[in-house]
Parts: structure tokens; C-alpha cells; sequence
């Protein structure tokens, strides 16, 4: 009987919801429900209606069945944790994707879920991947397969060799990864599947482009292009673009090149995809040292650095560096060049790539040598010559070649079988003894090769093994460091937490001192009643600051964005906040691009940015005001940061200079002066780009510069100091759970 009145309650329900929108009537339906369980059944089914892409709602639905755990079914809650790991994964929020992911893991192991959990440890290989853990990755990988192989789950078999490939090129194990690639294109092939296949063909595209065979690897990344295409997979596409650009690249094609590059580019920038970003700006570089540009290289190679550093990726930062030494060798700064294959050699070992690590040891043994340091050039080339060892050779080659050779042949095979029914065997049986020959001629071809290369190596081995010796001694020699490293390590972990400690109450310290030194709010209210400044450090200690002074009837004020964020920001801002009281010292009244042009050489000589430096692109972009009251003028410069001026009507933008303060970079920069009239009640408007670069919304891109101009032009007709309110409300709504990227400062000021 209480059954029965249970399904007429839920009957009764949804007629009554029939008018209402699928999440309304499910919500409907969540509060009426009994009992935990059914609860969090319709919860899941909500987060089915909202979606992925459907933002804080999925968020919401899924943890909703979270707090339900104790009276829910196991396996409701481990898709709870999968879609909370899912949603964090498309923010880039590794350490909560992980966080979600294995609590998810842990509940589908208990119920004995092969299928799922074989799912979960794919998605957990993948991470560690994408975050450049290659042994991490490789070991879910495996176990994933294992839990695949047992259940005969082709479609994610062929993922799972899809992914041991990347991974294994990835680390330099070209023979193994082009194993994988073969067989699971062969499933790929077998079961008609698409998705996953770009990918795929980009591994074994980037596989052929290592061995320098153009054409085999363009014919892949043109299949992926297509079929990326085709799903409109926007990632897939800027990656499959990235590696076209490569091909033209090693042909020497560079306008091709910078073309695909930046097509590339353009769709990482609308996507805010920060990893990717990192990787074009370093191929970008790359072509700049190909060209011959090793400036512009320099330039591209920071701007990688500036995203790798917001979402870390060991792998592409350690290229970054690596490439970055190779460049400052070409500008004749070989201990600048060390010290950037220093931390690339970290960053590799970290991860263990050894292609990076061989190129880092061979370059650093060439320029120890340049500088006459004998024993450190002798000690990295013994590095050297050990992972030459290890590394890719041309055997390799040959037996890839021979396993795609094989697996064309399986296609072959194939074709026959279907031609027997069509009764076209006698001639395609011909074809197929003829390709048999071909194999074997290629076979037998090989098997010389082998016996060549085995011959030349037995000759090879008796001269080696004095090498090999001081090898061993180097090795030990880094063993004995290591061990001491190791010891030092478990030391520092008894400390870690105290230290912690210390350094959160230093920078708290820290953030008194800087706020000491900035203008208050009550000094900005008597000069501007109506007015208003937002501040949102990122961190406790802030890079963003303002600037208030005044000269007789004349206020300058400025709103200044130095390089970085949290400590080494707010180091930049001390002194950037004493070089710009120096240039104001005298009180004489100075124009806005005289003060900014002042304020660049200070910051270049006291961060000794002449020439090729350690620091050449600290700096910071500056909105610099200078307001007369008794003129009713306004006198505007910028460095990268523009002036918003509501007149009551309209919003107007004045422009910057599009260079910053500060850097190398360029010589002798010139910036302007731009001067306006204003009304009493007009409104300027000074803001860093920490608002407008902060990721958030539904899709979890970027607020965007022209969304943030529209967005003034609608508060600017609120009363000032619900324009705050409003900025702040909207700015939160926007970053939800999203990290906050920058620091925000803006100041809104009603004349």
C-alpha cells in the first residue's frame, strides 16, 4: 500500500510540474521525495539536465548528493565525485580534480565496478599527463588497461593504447609508443570509431616528425585535422594546427609557419586554455631562433612563461627554460644560458623526459667548454653520453617502420578477405604476393642493417667502455648527492610546517608594511568625496597599487600593475612606489608622459635592465591622471593601462602606449600625452587588468576586456557608491569557484 502511494505521489508531482522547465520540475519532485536515496537519485538526474558546461548549478546539484552520502547508494556517490572531478578538470583545478577523482575511485573499487573504475583511472592517467607526472600517468594507464583487458572493452582499449602512446613518446620511449599507436589505430579501424582518433593521429604524427619523415607525419596531421574538424573539438583543432605549423618549420617554410601558429594562438586565446598557450608561444620562439630573431624569441618564450606559471605544466616550463638557454647562448650570455638549463634540467628531472634531459646535458657540457670550466663541461658530458645510450636511435627507426610495414599488411589482409566474396581473389591474391615480397626484401633489408649497425657497435663497445667507466663515476658521484639530498629533504619536512608558520605571519607582516606606504581611502575621500577603490589582491601582499598626490590645484593620481603577484608583486610595488615619489619629490608640476618616461629609465637602472639581464621583464604598466582643477583639464599617459571617461552621456576610452614600464626589450620608448576637457560630474575611471583576465562564468573563459568597458558604461549611471557595490557583486558572481587569477584594482572617481 505504501508503495502505491508512493508512485501516485510521484505521479501527482510530475503532472503537476508538466508546465515547469526540467530542472524546476525535478527540484519540485527533490522536495517531496522521502527518503535520502530517492533524493539523490533526482539529483543526479538534475546535474543529466544541467550539464557539464552547466556551471555552479552542475557544481551545486552534484554536491547536494554529497551531504546525502550516509543514506545513498554507493554508486551515486562516486558519480557525485566523478562529475565534481569532470567539472574542475575543464577549470584547470588539478589538485581538486585529482581530490574528487580518487574519492570517486575509492567508492567504485568497493562495489567491485570494473567498467567504472577502469574509467576513473583512465581520466587519472590523463591528468597526470596533461600535468607532465609521466610515471604517475603511465602507472594509472596500466592499471586502467588491466581493468579494460579483463572486461574486452575495445572502444577503451583503443583510448588506453591511444594514451600509452602519448605518454611513452612523450618520455622518449619512441619503439613502445609506436607499438601502442599502431594497435589502436588497428581497433580504431576495426570498430569504426571517431572520437579520440585525432589525438591518436597527432601521437603518431609527432612520432614521424621526431624522425624527420615530413611527409608521413603531414599525412597524419592532416587525417586529424579533418576529423577534429569534423567534431568541431576547438582543442583538438589549435593542437593538430600547432603541429602542422611544426612541418612548415622544418622545412623551413616560416611563413607558413606563423601562419598556422597563429591560427592556432587565436583559438588558445578564446578558449583561455593556459597549457596550450604556454606550448604555441614556445614553438613561436623556436621559429623566432629559426629566423634568426633572438629577441623577438626572448619575447615570446616570457610570454610563455607568464601562463605555464598560472597553470603549472613541468614539461613545457623545462622546454621553456631549455629554449630560453639556447637563446641567450646566441646573444653571447653563456652563464645567463646555464642558468636557464639549470632550471629546465629541474623541471625535466621532475618529470623524467629524457629528450629534454639529453639536450640540457649536451648544452651545458658545450658552453661549460666555451668558458674553459673543464671539470663541469667533462661532468655533464658524461651525462650525456649515458642517456645518449638510453635514449632513441636509429634501430628504433627501423623497427618502426617495420611495425607499420606489418600492420599495412594486416590491412591487406583484410582487403583480400572482403574481394573473395566478389570473386576479384586471383588478382588481388597477385597484389598480395607481391606486397609479401616486398616485406620480405624490406625484412631482409633490415636484418643487414641490424647485422651492420650490431657490427659497428661491437667495434664502437671497446672504445666506449673508458667512457662508460667515468660514467660510472659521475653516476656514483650524483648517487652520493642524491642520498645527501634525500636525507636533507626528511629533515626539512619535520620543520616544513613550522616554517610555513612563519612565512604566513612574515607576509602578513609584510602586507601591513605595504598598505603603511600606499594612500587609505580617507585620503582618496578628501581629495574625491565621491569616489570609490576597489583592491582584490590575489594573494595576501598585492602587485596592483594607486597612487594619490597633489600640487596646488593640480592632483596626480595613477592606477599601476607591477609584474607578478603576491610577494615578489609586492616587492615591485615598494619600490615602484618610492621611484615614483622620487620623480614627484621637487613639486614642480611635471606632464603625465614626462613623469612615466622619468619613472621607465629609474626602473631600468635600479633592476640593471641595460643590455641582457636576469630580471629583463620585470616591470609594470601604469594609468597615469593628471587632473587641474582651476582649468577643468584632464592630461592622460599609459603604459598598457587606458582611462575610462563617462561624460554623462557616453563612455569614452582613451588608449595607451602598448609598451610597459621597465624590460629590455626596447630602447629609447617615447610615450604620449593626451589631454581633455571635463564637466563637474563626469567620471574616470583607472583599472588594472586583474578584472577583465579573471576566468569564471558558465564556461569558465575569461571576463574579457570589451565585456569589462560594457559593464562600466552600464554602472556608470548608478549612484558612485553603488557602482562599487555593483563591480564587486558582479565580479564574484563571475569567479564563483573559480581561483582568482589576478590581483583587481579599480578606482572610479567622479570629478
Amino acid at each position: 500500500m505504501g508503495r502505491l502511494l508512493n508512485i501516485f505521489l510521484v505521479l501527482f508531482f510530475a503532472g503537476l510540474c508538466a508546465s515547469a522547465g526540467p530542472a524546476d520540475s525535478l527540484e519540485m519532485l527533490i522536495k517531496e521525495a522521502t527518503s535520502d536515496n530517492d533524493k539523490a537519485r533526482l539529483l543526479l538526474r538534475l546535474t543529466e539536465v544541467y550539464g557539464l558546461n552547466g556551471g555552479v548549478e552542475y557544481l551545486q546539484a552534484n554536491r547536494r548528493i554529497l551531504i546525502l552520502r550516509n543514506n545513498s547508494n554507493r554508486l551515486i556517490i562516486a558519480k557525485a565525485n566523478e562529475n565534481i572531478g569532470d567539472y574542475y578538470w575543464l577549470r584547470s583545478a588539478m589538485d581538486s580534480v585529482r581530490y574528487y577523482y580518487n574519492k570517486s575511485l575509492t567508492e567504485y573499487l568497493s562495489e567491485n565496478k570494473i567498467s567504472n573504475t577502469g574509467t576513473i583511472l583512465y581520466k587519472l592517467a590523463q591528468v597526470y599527463n596533461q600535468s607532465a607526472n609521466y610515471k604517475a600517468a603511465l602507472q594509472y594507464a596500466n592499471e586502467a588497461f588491466d581493468k579494460f583487458k579483463s572486461t574486452d572493452d575495445q572502444p577503451n582499449l583503443a583510448n588506453i593504447y591511444a594514451l600509452l602512446c602519448d605518454i611513452q613518446s612523450k618520455m622518449g620511449l619512441k619503439e613502445k609508443a609506436i607499438n601502442n599507436c599502431i594497435t589502436s589505430l588497428k581497433i580504431y579501424d576495426e570498430t569504426g570509431r571517431l572520437q579520440g582518433k585525432p589525438g591518436l593521429l597527432n601521437s603518431i604524427g609527432n612520432i614521424y616528425l621526431d624522425l624527420k619523415q615530413l611527409d608521413k607525419c603531414d599525412q597524419y596531421f592532416r587525417e586529424a585535422l579533418a576529423l577534429a574538424r569534423a567534431n568541431n573539438n576547438r582543442p583538438e583543432i589549435a593542437g593538430t594546427l600547432n603541429n602542422l605549423a611544426d612541418t612548415f618549420l622544418e622545412r623551413f617554410e616560416l611563413d607558413s609557419a606563423y601562419d598556422y601558429y597563429g591560427m592556432a594562438l587565436e583559438i588558445q586565446q578564446e578558449d583561455g586554455n593556459l597549457n596550450q598557450l604556454a606550448a604555441t608561444y614556445l614553438k613561436i620562439g623556436k621559429a623566432d631562433v629559426k629566423a634568426g630573431d633572438n629577441l623577438k624569441a626572448l619575447f615570446h618564450l616570457q610570454e610563455g612563461l607568464k601562463y605555464v606559471q598560472q597553470s603549472p605544466d613541468n614539461e613545457i616550463r623545462a622546454r621553456l627554460y631549455s629554449e630560453l638557454g639556447n637563446v641567450y647562448s646566441n646573444l653571447g650570455n653563456l652563464r645567463l644560458a646555464i642558468n636557464y638549463l639549470k632550471r629546465a634540467l629541474a623541471d625535466a628531472q621532475r618529470v623524467d623526459s629524457d629528450p629534454i634531459l639529453q639536450s640540457c646535458y649536451n648544452n651545458l657540457a658545450k658552453y661549460y667548454d666555451l668558458l674553459g670550466d673543464e671539470e663541469n663541461a667533462l661532468v655533464y658530458f658524461k651525462l650525456y653520453m649515458l642517456h645518449r645510450e638510453y635514449m632513441f636511435d636509429n634501430q628504433s627507426a627501423l623497427k618502426i617502420a617495420e611495425i607499420e610495414a606489418l600492420y599495412n599488411l594486416e590491412k591487406k589482409e583484410k582487403e583480400i578477405q572482403l574481394l573473395k566474396s566478389e570473386n576479384r581473389i586471383k588478382d588481388l591474391e597477385a597484389s598480395s604476393r607481391k606486397l609479401i615480397n616486398i616485406v620480405l626484401v624490406t625484412g631482409l633489408i633490415i636484418v643487414i642493417a641490424f647485422s651492420v649497425i650490431i657490427y659497428r657497435q661491437f667495434r664502437i663497445q671497446n672504445k666506449a667502455n673508458l667512457v662508460l667507466s667515468m660514467q660510472k663515476e659521475a653516476i656514483d658521484l650524483q648517487k652520493k648527492e642524491i642520498e645527501k639530498q634525500r636525507d636533507n629533504i626528511k629533515e626539512s619536512n619535520i620543520m616544513l610546517e613550522d616554517k610555513n608558520m612563519q612565512i604566513t605571519d612574515s607576509i602578513e607582516y609584510a602586507k601591513r608594511i605595504q598598505f603603511s606606504l600606499l594612500p587609505d581611502q580617507g585620503f582618496l575621500k578628501s581629495v574625491f568625496p565621491s569616489s570609490f577603490m576597489i583592491h582584490i589582491p590575489k594573494d595576501i601582499v598585492s602587485g596592483d597599487f594607486y597612487y594619490l598626490g597633489e600640487v596646488g590645484q593640480v592632483v596626480y593620481i595613477a592606477a599601476i600593475d607591477c609584474t607578478g603577484h603576491g610577494v615578489p608583486g609586492a616587492f615591485m610595488t615598494v619600490l615602484a612606489h618610492g621611484l615614483l615619489s622620487q620623480v614627484l619629490s621637487d613639486n614642480a608640476i611635471l606632464s603625465p608622459d614626462k613623469i612615466i618616461s622619468d619613472l621607465d629609465k629609474k626602473v631600468r637602472l635600479n633592476l640593471n635592465q641595460h643590455g641582457i639581464s636576469l630580471s629583463p621583464f620585470e616591470g609594470m604598466d601604469m594609468g597615469l591622471l593628471q587632473i587641474d582643477r582651476k582649468q577643468n583639464t584632464i592630461s592622460y599617459s599609459g603604459a598598457k593601462i587606458p582611462v575610462y571617461h563617462f561624460n554623462g552621456s557616453e563612455l569614452l576610452q582613451i588608449e595607451p602606449d602598448r609598451y610597459s614600464i621597465g624590460g629590455n626589450g626596447i630602447e629609447n620608448k617615447s610615450f604620449t600625452r593626451k589631454s581633455i576637457s571635463y564637466n563637474p560630474g563626469d567620471i574616470l575611471y583607472l583599472s588594472t587588468d586583474g578584472y577583465q583576465d579573471q576566468f569564471g562564468g558558465h564556461n569558465g573563459k575569461k571576463f574579457m576586456k570589451l565585456h569589462f568597458r560594457n559593464l562600466l558604461n552600464e554602472v556608470a549611471r548608478l549612484p558612485i557608491q553603488e557602482q562599487e557595490n555593483a563591480l564587486v557583486s558582479i565580479f564574484n558572481k563571475w569567479k564563483s569557484d573559480n581561483p582568482q587569477t589576478d590581483d583587481v584594482l579599480i578606482l572610479g572617481l567622479q570629478l
